[in-house]
């Protein structure tokens, strides 16, 4: 077994993929189509290792976003790759919330000086964070349904 210090060389198979591979977004190409092409079995690492090396570098040279289910690769159209923006804002923000959590959880009582210092910081800034994403969440929902009532004539209003 080689040890590669650089990583493990992916260039071959990656140029191949940029070449043979329509990689247009609103398009789809199958696992089973990528393996062929890169001769490796669905299922193994280099595959993983591959095709993550393949899909990033579509990104940084094409800016072209992709998404990886139901055994294919899926180019993202502009609305597409909107909505998975939003939704990932959405999980950076309820992530922001368990990290304040655990920050709010240390006792601070038993932290050196220079460390309660350190984490008051820390404190007041994760509240920061967490303000802007709620506004941002606030700024950025669906417009509530407002119910509106339909009212039939009464005979009796006449």
């Amino acid at each position: 077994m080689s040890v590669y210090f650089g990583g493990i060389p992916t260039k071959r198979e990656v140029d191949l993929l940029m070449e043979q591979v329509d990689a247009t977004p609103g398009t789809t190409v199958s696992y089973e189509k990528v393996a062929r092409l890169i001769e490796v079995k669905v299922k193994s690492n280099r595959f993983l290792t591959v095709t993550n090396v393949w899909r990033r570098r579509l990104f940084r040279e094409r800016m072209i976003q992709s998404e990886a289910f139901g055994g294919a690769f899926h180019w993202l159209s502009a609305d597409q790759a909107h909505d998975v923006g939003l939704r990932d804002m959405h999980r950076v923000g309820r992530s922001t919330g368990r990290l304040r959590t655990r920050i709010e959880a240390v006792q601070t009582a038993e932290l050196s000086e220079p460390r309660r210092d350190k984490h008051h910081l820390m404190r007041r800034e994760i509240m920061a964070v967490r303000e802007a994403f709620q506004k941002s969440a606030k700024a950025l929902a669906e417009p509530k349904p407002v119910s509106s009532v339909v009212r039939l004539a009464d005979e009796s209003r006449a």
